[in-house]
């Protein structure tokens, strides 16, 4: 293991974090709130969240390996810092929209 490419590992786990929001989003507009169970549902979105935010962490470690290292800056490096700033913005814009949700009631 003398040569890890942090910015190919990164990169793949933006595409694995992509295909977890892909994957709520479709289970999202699928529930049926009559013939699902409700706290199944919320256990299984929670699961996605926490393998998503555990693979945007190692994102970010590999992204400041390659920084720290000095590795090229080829597209996977600028494609995975690019997903993980979307996936900061899409975590402000939930709770944002969690908070909104809780003072509108």
């Amino acid at each position: 293991m003398k040569y890890i490419n942090y910015n190919k590992w990164a990169f793949h786990f933006m595409i694995w974090v992509m295909i977890i929001c892909v994957l709520q989003v479709y289970l999202t507009v699928d529930f049926n709130t009559f013939t699902y169970n409700q706290i199944r549902f919320l256990e299984v979105m929670q699961y996605f969240e926490i393998i998503a935010f555990v693979l945007f962490l190692t994102i970010v470690l590999f992204l400041t390996l390659s920084i720290t290292f000095k590795k090229e800056k080829n597209y996977q490096f600028w494609l995975a810092l690019i997903g993980a700033i979307g996936y900061v913005v899409r975590f402000i814009f939930s709770i944002l929209f969690i908070l909104n949700t809780t003072y509108e009631a």
